[in-house]
């Protein structure tokens, strides 16, 4: 969830920043928008902390919202017996746009990553055939961007 809304919240954390001189790339982490942006999070987060602690108490949060590192501190200093795991859909998307990038459907993609968030690598990235094996899509990778044909455009 985006509490706020993309517009005009997030929006604001770029556009405030930006005002006074302060770059940021995206307002997801430590800068000042991700700061804002836990500001409006936090709380909503803590709540669902109470409810896990009334219903599900031996439940382990899967925390897929931004700003995940301020989100998942605070949860753990107020929270301490929550156990939660902060995650990230980057496998997910960067799979999607490696698919799109060779000009294969997603839903044909095979893959298996190791690591969390954005430190995640492909152990293995296939595309399912005709006849429901399997082939490596790393020498296609390479190549493409050796080529100048990949990453293609969103």
């Amino acid at each position: 969830f985006q509490i706020g809304g993309y517009e005009p919240c997030t929006v604001t954390d770029f556009e405030v920043p930006k005002k006074y001189g302060l770059r940021q790339t995206i307002a997801d982490t430590l800068g000042v928008g991700g700061i804002m942006r836990g500001l409006r999070t936090v709380p909503h987060l803590w709540n669902i902390c109470e409810d896990m602690l009334a219903v599900c108490p031996e439940a382990i949060m899967l925390q897929y919202v931004n700003p995940m590192a301020i989100n998942t501190w605070a949860i753990s200093e107020k929270y301490p017996a929550i156990r939660q795991v902060g995650l990230c859909h980057s496998v997910q998307g960067t799979a999607m746009e490696l698919a799109h990038d060779l000009d294969l459907p997603y839903e044909e993609i095979r893959y298996r990553s190791a690591g969390i968030n954005h430190m995640a690598f492909y152990l293995k990235f296939e595309h399912r055939q005709a006849d429901g094996s399997y082939r490596d899509l790393y020498p296609d990778l390479v190549r493409a961007y050796r080529e100048g044909r990949a990453p293609k455009p969103g």
